[in-house]
């Protein structure tokens, strides 16, 4: 008969930090190539560059990771949350 030990461990990060921490360290090219390979069109026109979404929820989800808000959030406090961090 075997003996066998179960252990359990909870561990909390910063998932925006996380992704700051990548988003820093990749070059524009890696990040549009990642863009791409995701089937969006990458417009560079400088200084900005333009992603045209392939759908709605593709859109909200990139103006949530704008306002470092979640995905389950409504248009209409998605569209605060984004008023609120306006100048």
């Amino acid at each position: 008969m075997s003996n066998y030990v179960t252990v359990t461990a909870e561990v909390e990060f910063d998932m925006e930090d996380y992704i700051d921490d990548i988003l820093e360290k990749l070059s524009d090219e890696e990040l549009i190539k990642e863009l791409e390979d995701r089937e969006f069109v990458v417009y560079e026109t400088a200084p900005l560059l333009q992603i045209e979404f392939n759908n709605p929820t593709d859109s909200k989800r990139h103006l949530c990771d704008i306002a470092n808000v979640g995905y389950c959030i409504s248009n209409e406090e998605l569209i605060n949350e984004i008023k609120l961090k306006l100048p």
